[in-house]
Parts: C-alpha cells; sequence; structure tokens
C-alpha cells in the first residue's frame, strides 16, 4: 500500500473496482476480445506487441511487423464478409474474384487497397513464408464454414511468428501489463509464442478478471493490483503495456498512473488510448462510477516528461493509412504513445 496515495483516490478505485465487478465474470471473459478490440487484429494489440518484440529484439524483424499490420487491415475487411448469412454461391464467386485479382465479386466491391496487400503474396518476409491470408480464409470459409474460417483466420499470422520466435534465444523480458483484463491481450502474446521470451505479470484491478486469467493461463503471472499503487520496485519492468485505462481515471489518479508507470518501468512504456486529442486542455467526463475522458496529447507528454520519459504520438488511423489501409481504418480519437527514457546530456 502505497502511504502517499490520497484517501480521495482510494476511494476512486474502490467505485471503479465495484462498477467492474457488478459485471458476470463470463461477460468480462468475452469483453474487448472480438470485432474491432479483437487482439490479434487490433492495430493497438499489435502496435503494443511491437514494441515489446523491440525492446526484446533490438532492430529486428521490422519487414514482418509491417507485413502484420497489412495482414490486420486485410481481415478487418475480411471477417464481417464472412458472416453465417453468406451462401455457397457468395463464396465461390469471392474465391474466384480473389484468385483472379479482380476488384469486384458479383456485386461485393473489393478495394484497391486489399488488392495491393495481397499482391506479391504468398512471399518470404524476415525467413518466414507469409501466406495471402484473404485467399486462404475465403478457401477455408468454402471448405469449413464461415464459423470456423473466422475463428482460425483472424491468429492466421501468429504462426507466423511462432516460427520465427520458435528458435530464438529466450530473451528473458520483464513486462508488465497494467489493466490486463481477463487476459486480453495476453491470449495473442501466448499464441504468438512470445511469452516464452518474457516474464510477464498482468495486473487488474478487478478481481474476476484475474480469476478468468488465471483459469485461462494456469502458467502465467496475473494479480490483483491497483495501477496508483504496483507494489513493485523501480525499474523492475523492461517493457511496461497499458490500454484504455488511463481516460477512465480523474486527472489526479491520471497523474498519479503515469508517476508509477515511469517509477516501474525501465526501458520502454506503451499506452494505448482510445479517446485522446491533440488540443491543450483534458475534456473531462464523469460517468457514474468512473471518467470517461478525452485526454490531451501536449498534456500526456508533459505528465511524462516530468518523470523524465519523452513520448513518441501515434495516431492510430493516419498509421493504418500510411500502411496501406482504407480511409476510415479506425476510429479518429485512437492514439498511442510509446515513451523512452531522457537520455542525460553530457557536457
Amino acid at each position: 500500500m502505497n502511504p502517499n496515495l490520497p484517501d480521495r483516490l482510494r476511494v476512486e478505485t474502490e467505485r471503479l473496482r465495484r462498477s467492474w465487478s457488478r459485471h458476470p465474470a463470463e461477460m468480462l471473459r468475452e469483453y474487448m476480445v472480438a470485432g474491432i478490440h479483437d487482439p490479434w487484429i487490433n492495430p493497438q494489440s499489435i502496435h503494443s506487441r511491437h514494441l515489446v518484440l523491440e525492446t526484446a529484439f533490438p532492430g529486428r524483424f521490422e519487414a514482418l511487423k509491417r507485413e502484420e499490420l497489412r495482414f490486420a487491415l486485410a481481415m478487418n475487411w475480411l471477417l464481417p464478409v464472412l458472416r453465417d448469412a453468406i451462401i455457397p454461391e457468395e463464396l465461390e464467386a469471392l474465391a474466384h474474384a480473389l484468385e483472379l485479382g479482380a476488384d469486384d465479386a458479383e456485386g461485393l466491391s473489393i478495394p484497391h487497397w486489399l488488392l495491393d496487400i495481397r499482391s506479391g503474396l504468398p512471399r518470404e518476409v524476415d525467413g518466414a513464408m507469409v501466406a495471402d491470408p484473404v485467399l486462404e480464409t475465403v478457401l477455408d470459409a468454402r471448405r469449413m464454414g464461415p464459423s470456423a474460417a473466422r475463428a482460425r483466420g483472424h491468429q492466421r499470422f501468429a504462426a507466423v511468428w511462432r516460427q520465427v520466435l520458435r528458435d530464438e534465444p529466450v530473451a528473458g523480458l520483464d513486462v508488465l501489463e497494467a489493466g490486463c483484463g481477463s487476459a486480453n491481450d495476453y491470449r495473442a502474446m501466448e499464441s504468438c509464442g512470445l511469452v516464452r521470451h518474457l516474464r510477464y505479470l498482468g495486473v487488474d484491478l478487478c478481481e474476476a478478471n484475474i480469476v478468468n486469467a488465471r483459469a485461462l493461463f494456469p502458467g502465467a503471472r496475473f494479480e490483483v493490483g491497483n495501477l496508483l499503487e504496483l507494489g513493485h520496485g523501480d525499474g523492475e519492468f523492461g517493457c511496461t503495456v497499458v490500454h484504455d485505462v488511463l481516460e477512465h481515471l480523474s486527472l489526479e489518479a491520471c497523474d498519479m498512473a503515469v508517476a508509477e508507470l515511469a517509477r516501474v518501468s525501465r526501458e520502454g512504456v506503451f499506452i494505448g488510448f482510445f479517446q485522446m486529442h491533440e488540443g491543450e486542455d483534458d475534456v473531462v467526463r464523469e460517468v457514474d462510477d468512473y471518467h470517461w475522458n478525452t485526454l490531451s496529447l501536449p498534456r500526456m507528454r508533459r505528465r511524462f516528461a516530468l518523470h523524465g520519459w519523452r513520448a513518441e504520438a501515434t495516431h492510430v488511423a493516419s498509421w493504418l493509412r500510411w500502411a496501406g489501409g482504407p480511409e476510415a481504418a479506425y476510429y479518429e480519437t485512437a492514439y498511442d504513445l510509446i515513451l523512452a527514457r531522457e537520455v542525460a546530456r553530457t557536457t
């Protein structure tokens, strides 16, 4: 327990804990792991895994990381198309169009950016063979049905990472994920073969989430914990990951969370924001027992600068467009921050 944590912030975190604890464990287990939040193809989840990979294997796998992002863009387009109601004739038409490289499958428009992503696949990238995930998933749907194809398709790139990381010496990177939910992002880390290289700890305020996480991965480390008082040593973790948490705190609690993240982290911090803007002021909204704020990017930079960290910001939708995706690839208020310690100047 942090003796410097004011009582009002203890009250705030208790209200937040109660708010999450009202939800059934079954709902929490499936929350934030499907659709746009699917950690295998969610761009912010991928970006956080790439920071972990960069910290564990500096300067490696850059081409493969780019290819994974392109895979995610393609699958985010395809999986909704493979709805359960799709009929065999539509699947045949889609498969035929993809095999020809056409932009229309009997009325279904195939976007040109998707054709660009598929161009040249399959090919070898960073020593691994990257297949054409769109065509292969459609062929799976024709053979085994749309539901089974979707369940397999979104994890297809994980096999590429397992192949690449299998023979790498164990990196032994200490990683903290604060606000881990029911092992939401850990699921993708594990299937990618990444956790073999990590000493991972997942922390969440909600006990039901931790019960779920331990049931899913009995061999992994998950703890009930408070981001405002992590209870771990200075610089204990080489890399720290946080998704969609800081917007739910009061500004005072947000300041305390930043201080804790800066304190326990050694090399890098990844923070995914679902609501951020580039104006100078934080927009505070209280919703029942927690907040739903839109945080200011300049202010967040300054919060970390106070603790000796510099921030590289990514506007996620722009990042996806750079990678070759569509104009409306993701919600416009999503930002990622990658933080590194300031290097002391020599005189």
